[in-house]
């Protein structure tokens, strides 16, 4: 959530496809706007805008948004384990 002040009616004016506000519009004031994150389905992170424009100063207001990219599917922690020949320890291994 964000809080959009304007001196005058603001809209936005431009985002990020995956960047959803909760409302597109807004009067003279304080605003809370709700922004909904769309998944990221690749294993890339990424960066997104979304910019607020006031209708009657003419300034914008840009909010940058990092996501990290998806987990892979698999990590092994330790990837190298060693033991005794005649050891019984048991190392856990996380997936």
């Amino acid at each position: 959530t964000v809080a959009v002040t304007a001196f005058g009616t603001w809209s936005i004016s431009q985002r990020d496809p995956w960047i959803t506000p909760s409302q597109y519009a807004g009067p003279n004031g304080t605003i809370n706007v709700t922004l909904t994150i769309g998944d990221n389905t690749t294993t890339d992170a990424r960066t997104g805008t979304i910019t607020f424009y006031d209708q009657d100063t003419q300034q914008i207001a840009v909010v940058t948004v990092n996501q990290d990219g998806k987990p892979t599917s698999i990590n092994i922690d330790p990837t190298k384990v060693t033991a005794p020949k005649t050891s019984g320890t048991v190392r856990q291994v996380t997936c």
